[in-house]
């Protein structure tokens, strides 16, 4: 039996659906590399995205509100313009001087805008195009007390004061000497009145000194200069305490009961009165010059050998030594005076950066609204203000009189003797400008608590000068008396405003608000109006400044709170 060879073929194996070891690992290199490619994309697009002008205009917007929550506690705006804002804001470090925070942009494109606060400069914001600032104002208007037509002083009224060149002239019972002037008055003057005289006298002997003043209407006798005949308008006496056996000024007051008209010219009558004084005392001495004088029209040297009934001797350039102060009356025709204040309501801050989507704008309200002023000057005596600088000029902003600290300052309150303390830097106060100040005086009869003011310098060797002194009146009253004065000269002062009966031991707070444009101080005391008041202006070489302390004597016990000088505003 043959056996054939038969041929054996395995089956064929079927393949599973699963990678080889091979291909896993193949395929995991693969992933690997996309995935870092991947990854390096995502970095590169979030990159791409931090710095776009969404992102960019989001910082910008985070750092203008930043800015804005700083703006909204400032207390003054210094400057606020294209490219700079620069403001104040409360003590932060103690020292008793707001802080001043000042943000700037040079103007160049991808220049940053700095911050200095401290005397330290950093930055603050990079890559700027754009740094606008735009402040908003709104107003406020005070209205005051109309001026009085009546007692506005005027002085000096009439002067005639040379260095040298004097001579005696003698007034007795029988030789009268008189001196006429007519003053230059204010074009809307309806009526003037003298009402004080200094003239420069001397005893002629061991005796004497004594004479009275009797005030005419300068009349014409047949041409001749001669007091009218009517009874004089006004009398002052002088007595012979006055005088010495030497010249020297001597000075009488008269009433206001007399007036002239606005042509009308005045003559001062010299004489010896038996009836007031010792029939055997022989008058007194009046210095004058004898030639060169020119006073004006209507202005004479006359004199009486006959007891005042005929005026033989006059001349035209011949004239005492005197000087005559005086009030005028006039109509105010302008209405109730007004000052008109502004203040810093909101401001808007625009900024621009080149990468960032569009500009961000912001406008910040301001709560503390403050005032525009051209200058300031604030002690609150919570430290010491002759070593702060409030205003950062690098200057001191009060200066005391002994060039010392203050050292009576206890709970934000100053406690004066003998010391004073004046604004450091000079001003002219020719623009409207207020004091504030928060005083008492504790010690009855112990010398007035003075704030003097001494404004209005128009360059022109001229200002005027104000006075307000308080002081503790004795017992019983034991209540406070505030005067204010307008000076007349360096060593006159008239009393404008007289308040009494003010309590004891309580803060009064005085206000003086000066006008110069309209030429008035308007005084309010504890919120009330006490008027607007005309005042005079005289030759002078005394700078700007306001001043507190005693001028005449010491004073105990006289206390200050704070003191506010601000200068800025529109008056009408």
């Amino acid at each position: 039996m043959r056996f054939g060879s038969t041929s054996h073929r395995p089956p064929t194996a079927r393949r599973s659906g699963g990678f080889t070891l091979i291909e896993a690992l193949v395929s995991l290199g693969a992933a690997s590399v996309l995935v870092v490619a991947l990854g390096g994309a995502l970095t590169f697009a979030s990159r791409s995205l931090s710095v776009g002008p969404v992102e960019a205009q989001r910082d910008t917007a985070s750092w203008v509100d930043r800015l804005g929550q700083e703006l909204g506690q400032a207390t003054h705006i210094d400057e606020a313009g294209p490219g700079v804002l620069a403001f104040r804001v409360a003590d932060r470090d103690g020292d008793g001087a707001p802080e001043r925070i000042a943000y700037r942009w040079d103007g160049v494109s991808g220049s940053p805008i700095t911050r200095t606060a401290g005397g330290v400069e950093t930055q603050a914001l990079d890559g700027v195009s754009g740094f606008v600032i735009e402040p908003t104002e709104t107003t406020q208007t005070e209205t005051f007390e109309t001026p009085a037509s009546t007692g506005i002083p005027l002085a000096p009224m009439f002067t005639h004061t040379p260095d040298s060149g004097g001579q005696a002239i003698l007034a007795t019972a029988t030789a009268h000497v008189a001196q006429s002037f007519r003053p230059v008055l204010p074009e809307d003057a309806t009526a003037w009145r003298i009402t004080k005289l200094r003239v420069r006298a001397r005893q002629p002997g061991s005796a004497g000194g004594k004479f009275r003043v009797n005030v005419h209407k300068l009349a014409y006798n047949s041409g001749s200069p001669a007091p009218a005949v009517e009874l004089p308008r006004e009398t002052a006496v002088c007595d012979d305490a006055d005088t010495t056996s030497s010249f020297q000024w001597v000075e009488v007051s008269f009433g206001v009961d007399h007036a002239f008209a606005p042509d009308e010219a005045a003559m001062l009558v010299f004489l010896h009165d038996w009836l007031l004084f010792n029939f055997n005392d022989t008058g007194v001495e009046l210095e004058h010059v004898p030639s060169g004088v020119d006073l004006g029209a209507d202005a004479y040297l006359v004199c009486s050998h006959t007891g005042g009934f005929s005026w033989p001797d006059s001349a035209t350039d011949a004239a005492l030594v005197f000087e005559v102060e005086g009030e005028y009356d006039a109509a105010w025709l302008g209405g109730a005076p007004t000052l008109t204040r502004r203040f810093t309501e909101s401001v808007s801050v625009a900024v621009d950066r080149p990468d960032a989507a569009g500009s961000v704008r912001h406008s910040v309200v301001l709560p503390n609204r403050p005032e525009k002023l051209d200058a300031e000057w604030v002690a609150d005596f919570s430290s010491d203000p002759t070593v702060t600088d409030r205003d950062g000029d690098g200057a001191f902003d009060w200066v005391s009189d002994d060039g010392q600290r203050l050292t009576d300052l206890t709970d934000g309150v100053w406690t004066l003797y003998d010391r004073m303390i004046s604004t450091a830097a000079e001003h002219s106060y020719t623009e409207p400008a207020t004091v504030d100040v928060w005083m008492q005086h504790l010690w009855a009869n112990a010398g007035d608590g003075t704030v003097r003011w001494i404004a209005d310098d128009r360059g022109d060797g001229m200002s005027a000068m104000f006075e307000l002194d308080l002081c503790l009146e004795n017992p019983p009253a034991f209540t406070q008396t505030l005067k204010l004065r307008s000076y007349t000269s360096l060593i006159s002062s008239v009393t404008v405003v007289t308040i009494t009966d003010l309590p004891e031991e309580q803060w009064v707070h005085a206000r003086l608000t000066l006008m110069p444009e309209l030429g008035l101080i308007n005084l309010r005391v504890n919120g009330q109006d006490y008027g607007s008041h005309r005042y005079p202006r005289f030759q002078n070489s005394l700078a700007g400044e306001v001043s507190i302390g005693p001028w005449i004597s010491t004073s105990d016990d006289f206390q200050v709170d704070e003191v506010q000088v601000r200068v800025g505003g529109v008056a009408q």
